[in-house]
């Protein structure tokens, strides 16, 4: 006879957690939402009684309140930290925000195989996202990716693999030799100003300011430039504004462009999350 599962409440969110709820069913586990539509009942006895608690990754986009995007109500973190149990497991992205010490927090940004996997719908919405911009197929644009991360390495293969001409540039070493190993151009991360006017298209995918004023002023008047990194992002808008140059921000493209596999992945993880914390409770209490 199968284990039953535990209840799981998912709380906020975008479409990727009403995929994540779809998916988890299908493994099953039952599972309650909330705000994940405008009108709905009402959040706070669900996430009170939770064992298990799905928040969004990240949790939050201004520190205050909880990502609720899909709903007309207000979730304030600090009320909704005194509402969980020392007992809940809060499952989401960006958990030092939560005031809630007592409870056991489960960081799927910090997770290295959630990471790895959400690279993936990330470039593939990169790509998707540059098409529509340029207009012009990838095959042959010349390509800078910034960042030898999973993000970064990810889209430059899939860059590569389209017949793309890519350069990598990173700060690690190893990442700028397996670049070269891959048969791409690498430079280092201080090098972009000398080699910023040869580009069709830059990817940013390092949340640090790298595309400063002394690069952006040698960026083409052609070159797109897609900054992927999470908020404020790594481009001076102001200098990008002054120059001319064509900057799209998109962080969370995985939400937007690939909600059902954005979903899934974070389904995936959350079930070998559970897995695996019931499998340190059942070792201790042996």
């Amino acid at each position: 006879m199968n284990q039953l599962k535990q209840p799981i409440v998912i709380l906020g969110g975008d479409r990727r957690q009403k995929a994540a709820a779809e998916e988890l069913i299908r493994r099953g586990y039952p599972v309650q939402t909330r705000e994940l539509e405008p009108g709905g009942p009402d959040w706070r006895a669900e996430a009170a009684g939770a064992d298990i608690l799905l928040l969004p990754a990240p949790c939050t986009r201004d520190n205050v309140c909880l990502f609720t995007p899909l709903s007309d109500s207000r979730v304030e973190l600090k009320e909704l930290g005194a509402l969980l149990r020392p007992s809940t497991l809060v499952i989401g992205g960006k958990l030092e925000t939560l005031p809630a010490e007592q409870v056991c927090k489960e960081d799927l940004l910090t997770r290295e195989d959630y990471q790895w996997r959400n690279a993936v719908p990330t470039a593939e919405a990169a790509l998707a996202l540059a098409l529509e911009q340029r207009q012009k197929t990838l095959h042959t644009s010349r390509c800078l990716v910034i960042g030898g991360g999973r993000i970064g390495q990810v889209l430059s293969r899939l860059l590569q693999a389209l017949g793309a001409i890519v350069c990598v540039s990173a700060r690690k070493s190893a990442d700028l030799a397996r670049t070269e190993a891959l048969g791409m151009e690498a430079y280092r991360t201080e090098q972009i100003r000398d080699i910023a006017d040869r580009f069709d298209l830059i990817f940013n995918t390092v949340p640090a300011l790298v595309l400063d004023r002394r690069v952006l002023e040698r960026v083409s008047d052609q070159c797109i430039i897609l900054d992927l990194a999470s908020a404020p992002g790594g481009t001076d808008r102001l200098a990008a504004e002054a120059f001319g140059r064509t900057v799209i921000s998109a962080p969370g493209l995985p939400g937007k462009v690939t909600p059902i596999t954005a979903g899934i992945i974070v389904a995936r993880t959350v079930d070998e999350i559970i897995h695996s914390t019931n499998g340190r409770k059942n070792t201790h209490g042996q």
